[in-house]
């Protein structure tokens, strides 16, 4: 023997999309990236066969990028671009 539920009348969807406002992200959420210590050795390793006119090229752009992740206030990606500047400043 089968017991039925009660019935319900069907609701269908509303037909509007719905659109929810993400928060920005907050500085923590944008310090909890991390680049593997394996990118920053095989960095040092391919930046030590730049020309210096490359090496140049790339302490201006990461220099740049740098500057403008500071204005926004992603303290991870500093951290990142200023690492990398240290590793084209100490390379032959």
């Amino acid at each position: 023997m089968t017991v039925a539920g009660e019935l319900v009348p069907y609701a269908p969807p509303v037909s509007q999309t719905v659109v929810r406002a993400v928060a920005p992200a907050t500085t923590a959420q944008k310090a909890a990236v991390v680049v593997p210590e394996s990118f920053y050795a095989q960095f040092e390793v391919t930046s030590s066969k730049l020309t210096d006119q490359q090496r140049k090229e790339l302490v201006a752009t990461f220099g740049q990028s740098r500057d403008a992740a500071e204005k926004s206030g992603d303290v991870s990606r500093v951290i990142h671009y200023q690492r990398l500047l240290e590793i084209l400043g100490r390379t032959p």
